[in-house]
C-alpha cells in the first residue's frame, strides 16, 4: 500500500449498538413504506386523511414496522390469505381501518403480524392480550438480538481473517511496530464508553488521514483501527 489516502478497500466497522439499535427498533421507519395489495386499495379509500397519515407515516405505521421486523421470519408464506383477507372488511367500511392499512402498507407480512393481533384480541381481554403480547416482542427481541450479534460477529471475522492472509507480510510489519507503541486504549466510564470512544476516534482519525492531514496518535484507537480494517500504511507513515 503507498498510502492512506489511496487506499480503496472494503471494510466492516461494526458497531455493537448497530445490533441493539436493530434489536430496540430504534429506526426511522416513517422512510419505509411499500405499495399494498390493490386488494387493500378500499380500506385506503375509506380512511379520513388523519388517519391515512397515521397509518402511512405516524407512530402506528412505525409501530407496524417494527412488528414487521420482529416476526416477518415466523410468519408463513400465505399470499391467497392474504390477499382474502381484506374480504371481511368490506361491510364494514365506516370501521377504524387504521392498523389494517398500516400493515398492508408496511409488506406483507405485517398481515400476518396482524393475523395475530386478531387472535388474541378474539381470545383475551385488552391487558391480557397486551401482557402476551409484550411477552411474544420480548422474546423475539432477544432471539433476533442472538442472531444478529453472531452473524455479524461471523461475518465480521470472516472478512478480517481474509484481509490478514492477504496482507499478512504488511501485518507482520505493522503489529511488530505496534508492540513496541507503549500507549493505553481510551478508557471510558464503562465497556460501551470505551468501545464507542475507541470506535469514533479511529473512524474520525482516518477520514483526516485519508483527505492527507497529519494525525498524530495518542491512544491506541487508531492502531486498532489499522489492524481490523487492513488499513495497513507504509511503515514511514506511522514516523513520529
Amino acid at each position: 500500500m503507498n498510502s492512506l489516502g489511496k487506499l480503496n478497500v472494503s471494510r466492516v466497522a461494526v458497531q455493537i449498538e448497530n445490533t441493539l439499535a436493530l434489536v430496540n427498533i430504534n429506526l426511522d421507519f416513517s422512510l419505509w413504506r411499500c405499495a399494498p395489495s390493490p386488494e387493500y386499495h378500499p380500506v385506503g379509500l375509506a380512511l379520513t386523511l388523519k388517519r391515512k397519515h397515521e397509518a402511512e407515516k405516524g407512530e402506528i405505521h412505525r409501530t407496524a414496522c417494527k412488528l414487521g421486523f420482529l416476526f416477518h421470519e415466523l410468519v408463513p408464506e400465505t399470499p391467497r390469505l392474504f390477499k382474502t383477507f381484506d374480504g371481511p372488511f368490506q361491510p364494514f367500511i365506516g370501521a377504524d381501518c387504521t392498523s389494517i392499512w398500516a400493515a398492508a402498507t408496511s409488506g406483507p407480512s405485517l398481515i400476518g403480524v396482524f393475523l395475530l393481533d386478531c387472535m388474541l384480541a378474539d381470545a383475551w381481554e385488552a391487558k391480557a392480550a397486551t401482557s402476551i403480547r409484550v411477552e411474544l416482542v420480548e422474546k423475539r427481541i432477544r432471539t433476533v438480538k442472538a442472531d444478529l450479534e453472531t452473524s455479524w460477529d461471523a461475518s465480521a471475522r470472516s472478512w478480517l481473517r481474509r484481509a490478514e492472509a492477504s496482507m499478512k507480510f504488511q501485518h507482520s510489519q505493522f503489529d511488530l511496530i505496534a508492540q513496541n507503541l507503549n500507549i493505553p486504549y481510551p478508557k471510558g466510564k464503562s465497556t460501551y464508553e470505551t468501545a464507542v470512544i475507541t470506535w469514533t476516534l479511529a473512524m474520525e482519525v482516518f477520514e483526516k488521514l485519508l483527505h492527507n492531514t497529519p494525525q498524530q496518535a495518542c491512544d491506541r484507537s487508531v492502531l486498532r483501527g489499522i489492524s481490523a480494517w487492513n488499513f495497513v500504511p507504509q511503515s514511514s507513515c506511522l514516523s513520529g
